[in-house]
């Protein structure tokens, strides 16, 4: 992380003297080697921790999901046989039940995971118990029940490109199943396949960088910033740090900041009687002019016609 000097090469001679008694080698190479900066290996300890970071919490979670089925399959194998018994006490067959059916359907659409999951089994009870053990009944309604899912998946705005080769792929497992364990946990697993794409677009979740870049553009759009100043305020690249942003709102980094600085605009025209270049300077335009063309190539009128029409309809 410096240049180096003389005492580093006293010390290096030192390390190394069991080894060698030539040094040039050594030497010569180690002058190869580039000086880097603090910031470069700033970045690289942070990319290291997020990497590390998302692996440890990768094991974490899927160790947490096989305990839930595992906790799922004793609950259900629990309620099976209580129903089995009633079943025989009362002499009669278990009636599916299409009001639980609907009601899972409604708590995975609104992301209630506990409650769809308690759900889940009791659905699968049903499935089970009403065909009487059928393998052929269980695997076909075990199919209706997922399709049902993915239904409500597009629903929520799940694409249909990505529903249809879950379904495609969860159809072909459920049907190469021999028996009420193996449908019941595929079952389970496509549904909470489908759980976890409804939950991403009910409230997607936003990367830590990119919160990171929101909130450095809310807090300074009213500066002379540019992408490069977004992009290290996360410690990304410009062109990675562009990308991420993108994916996760839609628009590009600029737009972002753009619309920013355009909302806060038309608030100080509708809302102050600061004058035109004044607006400009707040809002990171310190040439009126430039600010003017910007405003009116984004909301197709300038600063001053935006303002008056604003004032009429007050």
């Amino acid at each position: 992380m410096w240049e180096p000097e003389e005492f580093f090469w006293i010390e290096l001679r030192e390390m190394n003297k069991e080894l060698t008694s030539d040094f040039k080698e050594l030497f010569k190479a180690v002058e190869e080697l580039p000086v880097i900066s603090g910031d470069t290996v700033l970045a690289a300890s942070n990319l290291l921790y997020i990497i590390a970071n998302y692996i440890a919490r990768s094991g974490y979670e899927q160790q947490k999901r096989n305990d839930e089925l595992t906790r799922q399959k004793k609950r259900l194998d629990e309620v099976i046989e209580s129903n089995k018994k009633l079943e025989e006490q009362l002499g009669q067959m278990f009636i599916y039940s299409q009001s639980k059916e609907a009601e899972l359907i409604e708590m995975i659409k609104e992301g209630k995971q506990d409650q769809a999951r308690y759900l889940l089994d009791g659905v699968i009870n049903d499935i089970i118990l009403g065909s009487k053990g059928n393998m052929d009944i269980i695997c076909t309604r075990a199919i209706e029940l997922v399709v049902m899912v993915s239904r409500a998946a597009v629903g929520v705005g799940v694409s249909q490109e990505k529903v249809s080769q879950l379904n495609a792929s969860f159809i072909k497992i459920l049907q190469l199943q021999t028996s009420i364990d193996g449908v019941s946990s595929q079952m389970k697993t496509a549904i909470d396949i489908f759980e976890i794409e409804i939950r991403k677009n009910i409230q997607r979740p936003e990367l830590a960088e990119v919160r990171e870049m929101k909130k450095f553009t809310d807090e300074h759009y009213g500066e002379n910033i540019t992408l490069d100043d977004i992009a290290s305020a996360a410690h990304l690249s410009a062109s990675y740090a562009s990308r991420l942003f993108k994916k996760e709102f839609g628009i590009s980094v600029m737009e972002y900041l753009l619309k920013v600085r355009m909302d806060e605009a038309k608030r100080l025209l509708r809302e102050s009687t600061l004058q035109i270049d004044e607006i400009a300077q707040n809002t990171g335009y310190p040439d009126p002019s430039y600010f003017t063309k910007v405003f009116k190539k984004s909301q197709g009128d300038t600063p001053s016609r935006y303002r008056s029409r604003m004032s009429d309809q007050g």
